[in-house]
């Protein structure tokens, strides 16, 4: 069982920012979360829901997972299970219609457990 840091952003001085090991998705500076295990990395997006601006989305890549058959991915709040998906072919996931809070992710395989204990989406 592994788990993720979140990784500070790098500040170029021009109002442009990138995580450490230059991955960047869509969105504005400071919705995005990096998060680093060994040569693991989990990215993820959070936007506000387009149908409901009360709700989110949370979009995730993995980066650096070898081959595995399938990663189930879990998100859970206070120890219990809010919704669960699979890391398609290309390392994306997400989970839509989420609520303000903490939430913690779980990614496994039967070889793999990675754990990021504190995401917080508001």
């Amino acid at each position: 069982r592994l788990i993720a840091i979140l990784q500070q952003p790098v500040d170029f001085g021009f109002g442009g920012q990138m995580a450490i090991g230059g991955m960047r998705l869509r969105g504005t500076v400071g919705d995005q979360l990096i998060y680093q295990v060994d040569d693991v990395q989990i990215v993820i997006d959070i936007q506000r829901d387009p149908e409901d601006q009360n709700l989110f989305v949370a979009h995730g890549l993995a980066l650096g997972l070898e081959n595995e058959d399938v990663i189930q991915v879990n998100l859970s709040q206070i120890d219990s299970i809010v919704a669960s998906t699979v890391v398609d072919d290309i390392g994306n996931f997400s989970f839509d219609s989420l609520q303000k809070g903490d939430y913690g992710l779980l990614l496994q395989s039967q070889v793999l457990e990675i754990v990021i204990q504190e995401l917080r989406i508001e």
